[in-house]
């Protein structure tokens, strides 16, 4: 942290800003800001689907009359999986591909107890980490829509159904 104080603030906006225009996908979407959310993650582990490039919305006049100023909002259903879930996903999947390179991982089996957005983001960024990775949901039964049982589906991942009261999520 100390070292990224020493850059100034109009020079990070400098940087930011040029890597807006470039078209290297590890520098896109959330990684545009790298030094901040994922340093330690080389560029060339980096698992970009689009996340992030989702339009701000304006919020509607009763809205904004309600909080006193006019403001905006992120429409994060567009995101790949549908759900905001998928930043978080990047980042670990970004980074359970570089532990896998470096660490030379042959088989992974990456686990989600969830009822719907987790779920649905971790199978497909698992999906995308195919040598190796295999994925497993954890859904309570009868709990969840066919929507929501769909997308991991989807995605490849093993779906297994617990008993609803024997899953805390």
């Amino acid at each position: 942290m100390d070292r990224l104080k020493k850059i100034p603030g109009v020079q990070w906006r400098k940087i930011f800003d040029y890597r807006k225009m470039l078209t290297e996908p590890s520098l896109s979407g959330i990684y545009r800001y790298h030094e901040l959310i994922g340093s330690i993650i080389p560029l060339d582990a980096i698992i970009y689907l689009g996340e992030g490039h989702t339009p701000v919305v304006a919020a509607n006049g009763r809205l904004e009359q309600w909080a006193g100023i006019p403001f905006y909002f992120k429409n994060d259903g567009q995101n790949p999986s549908a759900s905001f879930k998928d930043r978080g996903m990047a980042s670990a999947f970004s980074y359970l591909n570089h532990l896998m390179a470096t660490q030379n991982l042959e088989t992974v089996l990456a686990v989600c107890a969830s009822t719907g957005d987790t779920s649905a983001a971790a199978a497909l960024y698992a999906s995308y980490l195919m040598a190796g990775v295999k994925s497993a949901v954890l859904l309570p039964h009868g709990k969840v829509t066919p929507q929501q049982l769909g997308q991991p589906l989807g995605s490849g991942a093993k779906v297994i159904e617990i008993p609803a009261c024997l899953m805390t999520v």
